[in-house]
């Protein structure tokens, strides 16, 4: 029992085990393991059965697979079609090569148990789930023996920090809930990458260089903007002179290192271009059919400061830690411009993608696995200010808490935020607040808009009561022979009822009559539950369409009152527009 005790008595281990409990409860659907595997996580998972037990680079195989398994209204939105006609996979495989042990794990629990050997059913569901929580636990150790190694005056308390940073971000809820996301493995790569270099450090040995290398190379394969980890290097060491000394020592041993990190780079990253080859008939394939950055028109400010989904409004500690690195002037300069350097390319960078928002409902997902970096000048600033950073740190975990208690209960998910509703959000003892708010509003999509049809531009008022179940149903048939254009909705009225609606949803279905593909998304009929109730209010929503293989022939929009609810609509306005780039 003494063996144990050490364990015990380590505030990590208790911290493991309720990320744990968290994982498994917040992935239980009716006491089983099904729609685990959900979000982009489908489109990252898929080549392991499309591979590995169908050999089918159509994945046509596994996408029956996993339409047999998926839950009501499923929608695939992963795999494109090139000119050739060839299908392949949006993602890039990165999660898929960390998940492949316990794939193999699922396909044995699913012989053994008698469940379909399909890579869909329960028992690869579970083996998913332990992969993502084996992926997150090992994070939180290398996030906290990075801790140590960096700053070895923080060594004692460690521990309480790593808790501490993980309710003032992003990390709990993309490390627990959406295992489907790549945030998580992601940050587990990043500080894996982080521990290599400063053991590196440490002792000159070769054998982190070669780790380092392979973690790049994973690093890229899981996100490939994620490769910008490189301009945190000098991050990791005490000042200039140290990272002069251990790069001049790297030089002095001549080209041999840097051949055996850029060897296991390029061993793990090369795998993409075989999933290429083996999929479209290219080499090299630009996956994402119709997105892409905007370089020269970033959405920098926003993605700081927007109600949306701001990096220092959503996660102020991060905030802090941009003001303490002033503080780093005075002491130390040259981690001051190194940090500023990392962080400004790579907000550039996230802040460039089309999607700017990137369809996140809790904070700024992009940034989470850059969150050891981006606090690294508030943790400096604690060696000398240990108040300022222990109560920067227990402010913001109290925030982080109702944060994550509200989305993981459901009253604050599937949004983002506006002025109104940020900081009415936070009164979480509010029982009317639960599932208030909604902003269904996408960005619009990459490319140029080449055509505008209105469908509905009505401004008389329609009264709506218990009989009526389908409303101003509108049709859209849209052009035969489209190579990569993409659809996106615009939809505004008035609502005016006696009390918040329930069970009215603004619906999207579109169909392809020579196939049983279709889209269905049947959107709440509110953007804010209490809006509208004894006077006119206006409401609006916008998305895209995802026509992938661009073969719906027919979209229909129409609202539906299934909770036979009785209210008022005015000055409807429906709006599809086209996109090509």
């Amino acid at each position: 029992m003494k063996r144990f005790l050490p364990i015990l008595k380590n505030p990590l281990f208790w911290f493991s085990l309720f990320l744990a409990f968290v994982t498994v409860d917040n992935n239980l659907l009716d006491g089983e393991f099904k729609n685990v595997i959900r979000s982009d996580g489908r489109g990252y998972y898929a080549y392991l059965p499309a591979l590995f037990m169908y050999n089918d680079p159509t994945f046509e195989a596994s996408l029956e697979a996993e339409t047999r398994n998926a839950q009501p209204n499923f929608n695939q939105y992963y795999l494109y079609q090139n000119r050739e006609g060839r299908v392949f996979n949006k993602y890039f495989p990165g999660i898929a090569v960390l998940q492949s042990p316990f794939f193999g794990a699922g396909c044995i629990a699913a012989v053994i148990s008698g469940a379909p050997v399909d890579g869909y059913s329960e028992p690869f569901e579970l083996a998913f789930l332990l992969g993502s929580l084996f992926y997150t636990l090992l994070g939180v150790w290398l996030f906290h023996r990075c801790i140590q190694l960096r700053f070895p005056w923080l060594k004692d308390q460690s521990q309480w920090l790593v808790m501490a940073i993980y309710l003032c971000s992003t990390l709990l809820v993309y490390n627990t809930f959406s295992l489907g996301l790549s945030h998580h493995y992601s940050f587990f790569l990043f500080s894996l990458f982080a521990y290599a270099i400063l053991k590196y450090r440490d002792w000159l040995h070769w054998k982190y260089v070669l780790i380092a290398g392979l973690t790049l190379g994973l690093i890229a394969l899981v996100r490939p903007t994620n490769i910008l980890i490189l301009l945190a290097v000098p991050l990791l060491f005490k000042g200039y002179a140290e990272f002069k000394d251990t790069v001049s020592r790297l030089f002095e041993r001549k080209a041999r290192l840097f051949l055996i990190a850029i060897g296991g780079f390029l061993v793990v990253f090369s795998l993409q271009f075989f999933l290429w080859k083996w999929q479209s008939g290219h080499w090299i394939n630009w996956s994402y059919s119709g997105e892409g950055f905007n370089f020269l028109q970033p959405a920098f400010l926003e993605n700081l400061f927007s109600f949306r989904n701001g990096l220092f409004l959503h996660t102020p500690i991060m905030l802090v830690s941009a003001v303490a690195s002033f503080w780093l002037l005075r002491k130390n300069t040259f981690l001051f411009f190194s940090w500023w350097v990392y962080f400004l390319v790579n907000t550039w960078v996230i802040s460039s993608w089309w999607c700017w928002d990137y369809e996140t409902s809790f904070g700024n997902r992009p940034f989470t696995e850059h969150t050891f970096m981006l606090l690294i000048p508030l943790l400096y600033v604690g060696q000398f200010r240990t108040r300022f950073l222990w109560y920067s740190l227990c402010i913001f975990f109290l925030m982080g808490w109702i944060r994550h208690q509200n989305y993981s209960s459901g009253a604050m998910i599937d949004q983002r935020f506006t002025a109104s509703s940020y900081f009415a959000s936070l009164a979480f003892w509010q029982e009317e607040n639960h599932d208030r708010w909604r902003y269904p509003h996408s960005v619009v999509p990459f490319g140029e808009k080449v055509h505008e049809e209105i469908l509905s531009w009505e401004t008389k008022t329609i009264r709506v009561d218990k009989t009526d179940e389908f409303i101003h149903e509108v049709n859209y048939e849209t052009p035969r022979n489209r190579t990569n254009e993409r659809l996106y909705f615009r939809v505004w009225m008035d609502k005016k009822s006696k009390k918040p609606l329930q069970n009215v949803s603004l619906v999207i279905h579109a169909t392809d009559k020579d196939s049983d593909f279709t889209h269905y998304h049947a959107i709440p009929l509110f953007n804010d539950r209490l809006e509208g109730v004894n006077e006119w209010a206006p409401i609006s929503f916008s998305g895209q369409i995802p026509d992938h293989f661009n073969d719906f022939e027919k979209v229909k929009i129409y609202i539906w009152n299934q909770g036979k609810e009785t209210f008022e609509l005015r000055n409807i306005r429906i709006f599809i527009d086209t996109y090509k780039s």
